[in-house]
């Protein structure tokens, strides 16, 4: 065999040769221009995930200022109703004490009524004892109920006895035998009194009907 027919022959093994390596260079290209789409896709992921769980934290925050908002209103009106309470708790010891108090202030007014100037000095102790004791009552709420010469009110007077006069009018206070008490604004105890039936004027007024 011709040296020319040997180079022939080696001729198609080299060419056969470059066909592979040539597209084992496509598939290297290939592969190559397709890792950035995979990137791109693994960065979109974690940004959609972060948006989401922003969300979700947007939505935490707000379900706990409003849980905030409640519990403070509730407190606020739980703070009213204790002062309240206490406010009407204090009202009440106050009441029971100035009502234990009344029959020591009716006897200093009855030794202070007491006839004759036997102890005067007793009597000017006495006294100013009563004032002491009056002013700290009058300090706490305490106030009379006005009796002598009013019209009879029985939501705030006790009648005891009618006393017939034709020098008074006709259902008015002549006399007041117990003091009565307003405490803090409210009736605590209905002054006892004597009231007045005129006649005359219950005559008088049968004879204009």
């Amino acid at each position: 065999m011709s040296d020319l027919q040997k180079q022939e022959e080696r001729q198609p093994a080299v060419d056969a040769g470059a066909k592979p390596a040539s597209a084992g260079t496509g598939e290297q290209a290939t592969g190559a221009g397709a890792a950035p789409a995979v990137d791109a896709a693994g960065d979109a992921l974690p940004e959609e995930d972060m948006r989401q769980k922003l969300e979700e934290a947007q939505a935490r925050a707000e379900a706990y200022y409003q849980q905030a908002v409640r519990l403070q209103a509730d407190f606020a009106n739980f703070r009213r109703r204790t002062m309240q309470e206490k406010e009407d708790l204090l009202r009440a010891a106050n009441e029971g004490l100035v009502r234990e108090l009344l029959p020591v202030l009716d006897n200093f007014e009855r030794a202070l009524a007491a006839p004759g100037e036997r102890l005067e000095d007793f009597r000017a102790g006495v006294q100013m004892i009563y004032h002491q004791l009056y002013g700290i009552l009058e300090q706490q709420g305490l106030a009379p109920v006005p009796a002598v010469g009013e019209v009879f009110d029985p939501a705030r007077h006790e009648a005891v006895e009618q006393v017939v006069s034709e020098e008074y009018p006709d259902n008015t206070v002549i006399e007041e035998l117990r003091r009565g008490y307003y405490f803090q604004g409210k009736l605590l105890r209905a002054a006892l009194v004597k009231v007045a039936r005129n006649v005359k004027q219950e005559a008088t007024g049968q004879e204009g009907e």
